[in-house]
Formats: structure tokens, C-alpha cells, sequence
């Protein structure tokens, strides 16, 4: 209920991936990099070029089209 949570699972096969989510009145363009072929765990995520804490961005609601970059680990 805090907001959008960034958990990702994905094949370790997969180096990078691309997600359009929108979620409260809000889209989250969401780029995901692997560069070390993990299955899952978050090393960092920047939510319009400003790093967060931890792995859960707070509801924007403004309509707007947000980047979240977010780098596995």
C-alpha cells in the first residue's frame, strides 16, 4: 500500500529489460540492467535521476510520465 515495490525476477540470461507501468495516476517507465546475470536482488534504483532508499517509489499521482532506473545484484 506504500507504493509501486521493484522486486525483480527475471532469467539470468537477461542483461537488460524495459517496462511501462502505470500505477496511481502515474506511468513508471521502468529500465532494469543485469550486468551481472543475477536472477533477482536490487543493488540501486534512481526514480528521475534522484537514488532512493530501498526498493519502493511513493505514488507520484501528478500524471506524469516518470524513469526509474534500477540496476540488479
Amino acid at each position: 500500500f506504500e507504493g509501486l515495490k521493484i522486486d525483480p525476477c527475471i532469467p539470468s540470461k537477461w542483461k537488460r529489460c524495459k517496462i511501462t507501468r502505470p500505477f496511481r495516476g502515474a506511468t513508471y517507465e521502468i529500465e532494469i540492467e543485469n550486468p551481472n546475470g543475477v536472477e533477482h536482488g536490487v543493488v540501486s534504483i534512481e526514480v528521475d535521476g534522484e537514488k532512493i532508499s530501498g526498493n519502493i517509489i511513493k505514488p507520484h499521482g501528478d500524471g506524469k510520465v516518470h524513469k526509474v532506473y534500477v540496476v540488479m545484484g
